[in-house]
């Protein structure tokens, strides 16, 4: 279930959807939960933001970006060329597109996010993955980082999670 980061082709989306939609009733079962959140995939120590962005299970969701500095679809390749060649009416269309694919991602993760804050055997794990998500990238706007952090993309979507 790895995703491609930096991508917002509307089929990338659809697969992450469909697996979050796994996911949501695998974690129905007895003892998936326990068993997604104990994973190396969740969550693993040591890690710096970018590797949480990259590595962790969440995280991978969560890289989605449609910023046009962390998007390689933006800056290259046909989506660019015809982006730029369409009318106002269909640029609306095409973000409107875009947009509906992120609130439906975002809105399958904060179903999982929510199930696991219910399991009491999950909480503790998902909340110290929550609170290093924060601290890993506490150093994001300084002028000079010494260690890898993540993306504004993920940023702006963990915000988006947890409001």
């Amino acid at each position: 279930m790895h995703l491609e980061l930096n991508s917002i082709k509307a089929d990338k989306f659809g697969q992450a959807e469909t697996n979050l939609n796994l996911l949501q009733v695998l974690l129905n079962e007895p003892g998936a939960a326990e068993q997604f959140v104990n994973s190396p995939d969740f969550y693993k120590s040591g890690m710096n933001g970018l590797h949480m962005q990259r590595q962790s299970y969440l995280g991978r969701y969560l890289s989605f970006s449609a910023l046009t500095h962390e998007t390689r679809s933006w800056r290259e390749g046909s989506f660019n060329q015809n982006f730029r060649k369409m009318r106002e009416e269909q640029h609306q269309r095409v973000m409107d597109e875009v947009s509906k694919r992120f609130y439906a991602l975002h809105t399958s993760l904060s179903e999982v996010v929510k199930k696991l804050m219910k399991n009491t055997n999950c909480k503790e794990k998902l909340l110290k993955w929550m609170r290093h998500a924060v601290d890993l990238n506490l150093d994001k706007r300084k002028m000079h980082v010494t260690k890898p952090v993540a993306s504004d993309g993920f940023i702006l979507n963990y915000i988006d999670l947890l409001l």
